[in-house]
Protein backbone atom coordinates (compact mmCIF):
# COMPACT_ATOMS: atom_id res chain seq x y z
CA UNK A 1 0.00 0.00 0.00
CA UNK A 2 1.80 3.24 -1.36
CA UNK A 3 1.55 6.24 0.78
CA UNK A 4 -1.59 7.54 -0.89
CA UNK A 5 -3.51 4.28 0.35
CA UNK A 6 -3.94 3.10 -2.79
CA UNK A 7 -3.28 -0.59 -3.68
CA UNK A 8 -4.08 -2.25 -7.50
CA UNK A 9 -2.40 -3.88 -10.01
CA UNK A 10 -1.27 -1.27 -13.51
CA UNK A 11 -2.01 -4.39 -15.58
CA UNK A 12 -5.44 -4.90 -13.86
CA UNK A 13 -7.14 -1.42 -13.71
CA UNK A 14 -9.64 0.28 -16.06
CA UNK A 15 -8.50 3.66 -16.62
CA UNK A 16 -4.85 5.17 -16.92
CA UNK A 17 -3.32 6.68 -13.79
CA UNK A 18 -1.51 9.36 -14.50
CA UNK A 19 -0.26 10.72 -11.13
CA UNK A 20 -0.99 8.92 -7.74
CA UNK A 21 0.81 10.43 -5.23
CA UNK A 22 0.72 13.43 -2.43
CA UNK A 23 -0.20 16.76 -3.37
CA UNK A 24 3.07 17.96 -1.53
CA UNK A 25 5.37 16.61 0.57
CA UNK A 26 4.07 15.23 4.11
CA UNK A 27 0.60 16.00 3.01
CA UNK A 28 -2.88 14.54 4.37
CA UNK A 29 -3.98 15.92 0.87
CA UNK A 30 -3.51 13.13 -2.16
CA UNK A 31 -3.96 13.42 -5.89
CA UNK A 32 -4.95 10.39 -8.22
CA UNK A 33 -5.44 11.48 -11.86
CA UNK A 34 -7.39 8.99 -14.10
CA UNK A 35 -8.15 9.19 -17.66
CA UNK A 36 -9.81 6.79 -19.84
CA UNK A 37 -8.76 5.37 -23.36
CA UNK A 38 -9.49 6.00 -26.78
CA UNK A 39 -10.22 4.16 -30.07
CA UNK A 40 -10.35 4.85 -33.36
CA UNK A 41 -10.11 8.40 -32.88
CA UNK A 42 -12.80 8.16 -30.03
CA UNK A 43 -13.52 8.16 -26.80
CA UNK A 44 -14.39 4.79 -24.86
CA UNK A 45 -17.61 5.84 -24.26
CA UNK A 46 -18.66 1.79 -23.70
CA UNK A 47 -15.67 1.13 -21.33
CA UNK A 48 -16.81 4.17 -19.02
CA UNK A 49 -20.38 2.95 -19.11
CA UNK A 50 -19.39 -0.62 -18.16
CA UNK A 51 -17.29 0.73 -15.49
CA UNK A 52 -20.66 2.59 -14.13
CA UNK A 53 -22.92 -0.19 -14.29
CA UNK A 54 -20.64 -2.92 -13.13
CA UNK A 55 -20.18 -0.88 -9.87
CA UNK A 56 -24.03 0.13 -9.40
CA UNK A 57 -24.87 -2.63 -7.84
CA UNK A 58 -22.79 -2.20 -4.47
CA UNK A 59 -24.16 1.34 -4.17
CA UNK A 60 -27.46 0.42 -4.15
CA UNK A 61 -27.48 -3.08 -2.55
CA UNK A 62 -27.08 -4.12 0.88
CA UNK A 63 -24.39 -6.27 1.70
CA UNK A 64 -27.41 -9.25 2.29
CA UNK A 65 -29.46 -8.51 -0.67
CA UNK A 66 -26.11 -9.11 -2.75
CA UNK A 67 -25.30 -12.21 -1.13
CA UNK A 68 -28.72 -13.11 -1.93
CA UNK A 69 -29.09 -12.44 -5.16
CA UNK A 70 -25.42 -14.61 -5.60
CA UNK A 71 -23.04 -14.35 -7.89
CA UNK A 72 -25.38 -13.64 -11.49
CA UNK A 73 -24.12 -10.23 -12.35
CA UNK A 74 -27.49 -9.47 -14.51
CA UNK A 75 -29.96 -10.06 -10.91
CA UNK A 76 -27.85 -7.61 -9.31
CA UNK A 77 -27.94 -5.01 -12.38
CA UNK A 78 -31.58 -5.63 -12.69
CA UNK A 79 -32.66 -5.02 -9.16
CA UNK A 80 -30.20 -1.88 -8.79
CA UNK A 81 -31.06 -0.33 -12.21
CA UNK A 82 -35.02 -0.86 -10.79
CA UNK A 83 -34.21 1.20 -7.88
CA UNK A 84 -32.17 3.58 -9.42
CA UNK A 85 -34.97 4.58 -12.08
CA UNK A 86 -37.23 4.60 -8.89
CA UNK A 87 -35.25 7.05 -7.39
CA UNK A 88 -34.89 9.46 -10.74
CA UNK A 89 -39.08 9.36 -10.94
CA UNK A 90 -39.41 10.49 -7.68
CA UNK A 91 -36.71 13.05 -7.46
CA UNK A 92 -37.82 16.51 -7.14
CA UNK A 93 -35.16 18.02 -5.64
CA UNK A 94 -33.09 21.19 -7.89
CA UNK A 95 -30.39 18.93 -8.52
CA UNK A 96 -32.29 16.48 -10.61
CA UNK A 97 -30.95 15.07 -13.63
CA UNK A 98 -27.47 15.80 -12.60
CA UNK A 99 -26.40 12.20 -11.85
CA UNK A 100 -25.72 11.75 -8.73
CA UNK A 101 -25.75 8.33 -8.21
CA UNK A 102 -24.17 7.87 -11.42
CA UNK A 103 -21.55 10.14 -9.95
CA UNK A 104 -21.80 7.47 -6.37
CA UNK A 105 -21.07 4.81 -8.30
CA UNK A 106 -18.09 5.88 -10.29
CA UNK A 107 -16.66 6.88 -6.63
CA UNK A 108 -17.47 3.35 -5.40
CA UNK A 109 -15.73 1.67 -8.01
CA UNK A 110 -12.63 4.13 -8.12
CA UNK A 111 -12.92 2.93 -4.15
CA UNK A 112 -13.28 -0.86 -4.60
CA UNK A 113 -10.53 -1.01 -7.48
CA UNK A 114 -7.84 1.17 -6.70
CA UNK A 115 -7.91 1.19 -3.16
CA UNK A 116 -9.67 -2.43 -2.18
CA UNK A 117 -12.22 -0.43 -0.48
CA UNK A 118 -15.64 -2.35 0.80
CA UNK A 119 -18.81 -0.68 0.79
CA UNK A 120 -20.79 -0.78 4.34
CA UNK A 121 -23.55 1.87 3.71
CA UNK A 122 -25.33 1.54 0.49
CA UNK A 123 -26.60 5.18 0.19
CA UNK A 124 -28.81 4.78 -3.38
CA UNK A 125 -30.11 1.74 -1.17
CA UNK A 126 -31.89 4.25 1.07
CA UNK A 127 -32.70 6.72 -1.41
CA UNK A 128 -35.28 4.57 -2.91
CA UNK A 129 -37.71 5.86 -0.48
CA UNK A 130 -39.16 9.36 -1.88
CA UNK A 131 -39.34 10.21 2.17
CA UNK A 132 -36.28 8.87 3.04
CA UNK A 133 -33.15 10.58 0.90
CA UNK A 134 -30.16 10.47 3.57
CA UNK A 135 -27.58 13.83 3.60
CA UNK A 136 -24.03 13.42 4.28
CA UNK A 137 -21.03 11.55 2.63
CA UNK A 138 -22.33 9.97 -0.68
CA UNK A 139 -20.33 6.77 -0.14
CA UNK A 140 -19.05 5.08 3.31
CA UNK A 141 -16.58 2.22 3.08
CA UNK A 142 -13.98 0.89 5.02
CA UNK A 143 -10.50 -0.09 4.46
CA UNK A 144 -7.52 -2.12 5.89
CA UNK A 145 -3.64 -1.25 5.78
CA UNK A 146 -0.64 -3.51 5.85
CA UNK A 147 -0.38 -3.64 9.84
CA UNK A 148 -4.24 -4.56 9.84
CA UNK A 149 -5.82 -1.61 10.81
CA UNK A 150 -9.13 -0.07 9.19
CA UNK A 151 -9.81 3.27 8.35
CA UNK A 152 -13.52 4.96 7.29
CA UNK A 153 -13.79 6.76 4.35
CA UNK A 154 -16.35 9.07 3.78
CA UNK A 155 -17.25 10.16 0.02
CA UNK A 156 -18.51 12.79 -2.08
CA UNK A 157 -18.56 12.54 -5.43
CA UNK A 158 -19.69 15.45 -8.10
CA UNK A 159 -20.36 14.71 -11.80
CA UNK A 160 -20.65 17.87 -13.40
CA UNK A 161 -19.73 19.76 -16.43
CA UNK A 162 -18.22 22.19 -15.30
CA UNK A 163 -15.18 21.72 -12.72
CA UNK A 164 -15.20 24.77 -11.08
CA UNK A 165 -19.04 24.38 -10.15
CA UNK A 166 -18.30 21.01 -8.86
CA UNK A 167 -15.14 21.76 -7.08
CA UNK A 168 -17.20 24.50 -5.21
CA UNK A 169 -20.56 21.96 -4.52
CA UNK A 170 -18.08 19.50 -2.81
CA UNK A 171 -16.00 21.87 -0.69
CA UNK A 172 -19.54 23.26 0.62
CA UNK A 173 -20.73 19.37 0.92
CA UNK A 174 -17.78 18.55 3.22
CA UNK A 175 -17.46 21.64 5.20
CA UNK A 176 -21.34 20.84 6.01
CA UNK A 177 -20.17 17.45 6.75
CA UNK A 178 -17.72 18.14 9.39
CA UNK A 179 -20.17 19.32 11.69
CA UNK A 180 -20.16 17.37 15.07
CA UNK A 181 -23.60 16.24 14.47
CA UNK A 182 -23.36 15.05 10.98
CA UNK A 183 -20.37 12.94 11.87
CA UNK A 184 -22.04 11.32 14.69
CA UNK A 185 -25.18 10.66 12.70
CA UNK A 186 -22.90 8.91 9.85
CA UNK A 187 -21.15 6.89 12.64
CA UNK A 188 -25.51 5.82 13.67
CA UNK A 189 -25.92 5.00 10.33
CA UNK A 190 -23.19 2.71 10.01
CA UNK A 191 -24.04 1.37 13.54
CA UNK A 192 -27.61 1.25 12.59
CA UNK A 193 -27.31 -0.96 9.97
CA UNK A 194 -26.00 -5.06 9.67
CA UNK A 195 -23.82 -4.44 6.59
CA UNK A 196 -20.64 -3.80 8.66
CA UNK A 197 -20.96 -6.69 10.97
CA UNK A 198 -22.23 -9.20 8.57
CA UNK A 199 -18.89 -8.12 6.51
CA UNK A 200 -17.16 -8.53 9.53
CA UNK A 201 -18.75 -12.06 10.02
CA UNK A 202 -18.28 -13.04 6.70
CA UNK A 203 -14.35 -12.44 7.08
CA UNK A 204 -14.07 -13.84 10.70
CA UNK A 205 -13.16 -10.29 11.94
CA UNK A 206 -15.89 -10.77 15.08
CA UNK A 207 -12.69 -11.74 17.45
CA UNK A 208 -10.02 -9.56 15.53
CA UNK A 209 -9.14 -6.73 18.00
CA UNK A 210 -8.38 -4.00 15.43
CA UNK A 211 -11.99 -4.60 14.45
CA UNK A 212 -13.36 -4.34 17.33
CA UNK A 213 -11.42 -1.12 17.60
CA UNK A 214 -13.24 -0.15 14.77
CA UNK A 215 -16.49 -0.58 16.48
CA UNK A 216 -15.71 1.15 19.35
CA UNK A 217 -14.65 4.47 17.96
CA UNK A 218 -18.27 4.12 15.77
CA UNK A 219 -20.18 3.84 18.81
CA UNK A 220 -22.23 7.29 19.11
CA UNK A 221 -20.27 7.66 22.36
CA UNK A 222 -17.08 7.59 21.33
CA UNK A 223 -15.34 10.37 21.01
CA UNK A 224 -15.17 12.15 17.30
CA UNK A 225 -11.83 12.90 18.12
CA UNK A 226 -10.81 9.21 17.23
CA UNK A 227 -12.88 9.03 14.38
CA UNK A 228 -10.68 11.50 12.65
CA UNK A 229 -7.58 9.92 13.37
CA UNK A 230 -9.19 6.75 10.71
CA UNK A 231 -11.00 9.63 8.51
CA UNK A 232 -10.48 9.77 5.00
CA UNK A 233 -12.29 12.05 2.50
CA UNK A 234 -12.45 10.77 -1.05
CA UNK A 235 -13.64 13.35 -3.17
CA UNK A 236 -14.29 12.31 -6.91
CA UNK A 237 -14.82 14.50 -9.84
CA UNK A 238 -16.13 13.23 -13.38
CA UNK A 239 -15.79 16.64 -15.46
CA UNK A 240 -16.23 17.76 -18.97
CA UNK A 241 -13.11 18.53 -20.44
CA UNK A 242 -12.42 20.56 -23.59
CA UNK A 243 -8.92 19.07 -23.92
CA UNK A 244 -10.44 15.45 -24.37
CA UNK A 245 -13.10 16.59 -26.36
CA UNK A 246 -10.30 17.56 -28.81
CA UNK A 247 -8.67 14.65 -28.59
CA UNK A 248 -8.61 11.55 -30.77
CA UNK A 249 -6.18 9.39 -29.38
CA UNK A 250 -4.22 9.20 -26.03
CA UNK A 251 -0.76 10.69 -26.70
CA UNK A 252 2.44 12.01 -24.37
CA UNK A 253 1.13 15.98 -24.69
CA UNK A 254 -2.53 15.02 -24.15
CA UNK A 255 -1.48 13.23 -20.97
CA UNK A 256 1.33 15.75 -19.51
CA UNK A 257 -1.90 18.24 -20.64
CA UNK A 258 -4.63 16.62 -18.10
CA UNK A 259 -1.78 15.86 -15.18
CA UNK A 260 -0.93 19.23 -14.82
CA UNK A 261 -3.55 20.62 -15.04
CA UNK A 262 -5.47 17.96 -12.62
CA UNK A 263 -2.34 19.01 -9.75
CA UNK A 264 -2.93 22.70 -10.61
CA UNK A 265 -6.67 21.72 -9.52
CA UNK A 266 -6.11 19.69 -6.77
CA UNK A 267 -3.51 22.02 -4.94
CA UNK A 268 -6.87 24.33 -5.73
CA UNK A 269 -9.32 22.57 -4.17
CA UNK A 270 -6.54 22.04 -0.49
CA UNK A 271 -6.65 25.69 -0.32
CA UNK A 272 -10.03 25.74 -0.48
CA UNK A 273 -10.72 23.00 2.12
CA UNK A 274 -8.15 24.36 4.11
CA UNK A 275 -9.72 27.67 4.39
CA UNK A 276 -13.25 26.09 5.09
CA UNK A 277 -11.93 23.37 7.67
CA UNK A 278 -9.77 25.99 9.60
CA UNK A 279 -11.55 26.06 12.63
CA UNK A 280 -12.38 21.82 12.45
CA UNK A 281 -10.74 20.67 15.71
CA UNK A 282 -8.39 17.82 14.61
CA UNK A 283 -8.65 18.13 10.91
CA UNK A 284 -4.96 17.50 10.75
CA UNK A 285 -5.41 13.74 11.53
CA UNK A 286 -7.78 13.50 8.63
CA UNK A 287 -6.81 12.27 4.96
CA UNK A 288 -8.05 13.89 1.80
CA UNK A 289 -8.16 11.92 -1.12
CA UNK A 290 -8.99 14.16 -4.49
CA UNK A 291 -9.77 12.03 -7.69
CA UNK A 292 -10.32 13.64 -10.96
CA UNK A 293 -11.30 12.38 -14.38
CA UNK A 294 -12.24 13.75 -17.31
CA UNK A 295 -15.22 13.02 -19.91
CA UNK A 296 -15.58 14.90 -23.43
CA UNK A 297 -19.70 15.28 -23.32
CA UNK A 298 -21.66 14.54 -20.12
CA UNK A 299 -24.79 15.01 -21.65
CA UNK A 300 -24.08 11.99 -24.07
CA UNK A 301 -22.49 10.02 -21.43
CA UNK A 302 -25.89 10.91 -19.08
CA UNK A 303 -27.97 9.99 -22.02
CA UNK A 304 -26.54 6.14 -22.65
CA UNK A 305 -26.46 5.31 -19.09
CA UNK A 306 -30.09 6.71 -18.36
CA UNK A 307 -31.25 4.20 -21.67
CA UNK A 308 -29.30 1.73 -20.02
CA UNK A 309 -31.19 1.65 -16.96
CA UNK A 310 -34.72 2.35 -18.40
CA UNK A 311 -33.53 -1.01 -20.73
CA UNK A 312 -32.81 -2.65 -17.56
CA UNK A 313 -35.64 -1.62 -15.19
Amino acid sequence: MKNTFTSFDYDNIDFEVLFDNLIENKDSYMLLSLINDFESGMWKTDDFTDFMLSNMAETALTFKEREALGEKASNNIRTCCKRIATIQKNDTSKNKGEGGEFGEAFLHGILKKYYKAFPINPKIFYKQNINDNPKGADSVHITQDNEGNFHLWLGESKFYTNLSSAISKAVQSIEDLFSDEKLKKEKSLIMGISDLRQYAEKNNLLDNEKYQDLEKILKYKTSLDELKKILHIPISIIYECKNTQNTQEISEEYKENIKNFHYAEAKNIKTKLNQALSGVYGINNVKFHVILFPIPNKHEAMEKLTKVIKAYS
